[in-house]
């Protein structure tokens, strides 16, 4: 298995209404469009480009951490917050390590995240349903309706069994976590990593997609919300599933898309 492909499964097994962008430093924004390959996302445009179309201002959320590990072995051990001692101005050193049990563990740890999500779907999804209806926008298609930009990214993926890497971390602000956002990690040693990505800063490894589609062949088009669109019963008609959907019956996106990729509105507000 690729690491890419690796990566997209864990990513979304972890967190369904979103999927991997790789690698995680790949630029994207809100609008993006292009194919989903088993979990993987293929860019090919922006609607603005392609279609004239704006995608609109987006909303962001509150600053929050993203951290997830495969699910069985992978264990991580800390020696500490980050300390300065006050007398001398010396750092005294965080420290982690990150052991790997079995070859192709993930370990991702995603500090400083925003999500922003598109303000309006609901005229989003109108404007493309219109392309699809004129035989412009694929079936195929999957655009970016919301992304997670992140602060700063400790991604690990393990090559062997046994696999480990040993972290120290330092900051100009003390009484930090080794993984907190502004502090800074450097290698100390490895064996058996395949990947990493060490205090990468400034990346969006998250990505939100939807998609038109037809329950039948001749059903009305109805644009998925982002864990339906890579999901293995795309066409069931389970009504938990249904109720998802957004049906553009003139109702808000509020009222008829009760999956936000934030689960508190309430912390919703314009950039």
């Amino acid at each position: 298995m690729s690491i890419q492909k690796l990566l997209c499964d864990e990513v979304h097994f972890n967190y369904p209404q979103y999927f991997a962008n790789f690698p995680p430093n790949t630029p994207l924004r809100i609008g993006d469009f292009g194919y989903l390959d088993r979990k993987i996302f293929q860019h090919e445009s922006n609607i603005e480009v392609a279609f004239g179309i704006s995608p609109g201002k987006p909303r962001a959320g509150n600053l929050a951490n993203v951290e997830f590990k495969s699910k069985s072995g992978v264990a991580v051990k800390t020696s500490g917050n980050i300390q300065l001692d006050t007398n001398t101005g010396v750092d005294q050193f965080g420290e982690a390590v990150i052991e790997f049990k079995r070859a192709n563990g993930v370990f991702f740890m995603a500090t400083g995240c925003k999500v922003k999500i598109i303000e309006d779907k609901a005229t989003l999804a109108q404007k493309l349903i219109d392309l699809f209806e004129r035989d412009r926008w694929k079936s195929e298609y999957v655009v970016v309706t919301s992304i997670i930009e992140v602060q700063t990214l400790n991604l690990f993926i393990s090559d062997t069994a046994n696999a480990s890497i040993k972290l120290k971390a330092h900051s100009d602000s003390p009484h930090l976590d080794v993984f907190s956002a502004g502090a800074k990690c450097t290698v100390i040693n490895e064996t058996g990593i395949a990947n990493k990505w060490v205090t990468a800063e400034n990346t969006t490894p998250l990505i939100g997609l939807s998609k038109i589609s037809r329950k039948f062949f001749f059903g009305e088009p109805v644009f998925k919300v982002s864990y339906l669109v890579g999901g293995e019963n795309n066409g069931t008609e389970n009504l938990d599933e249904l109720k998802n959907e957004v049906k553009l019956s003139g109702r808000s996106f509020a009222e008829t898309f009760d999956l936000l990729p934030i689960d508190d509105r309430d912390n919703l507000s314009p950039l």
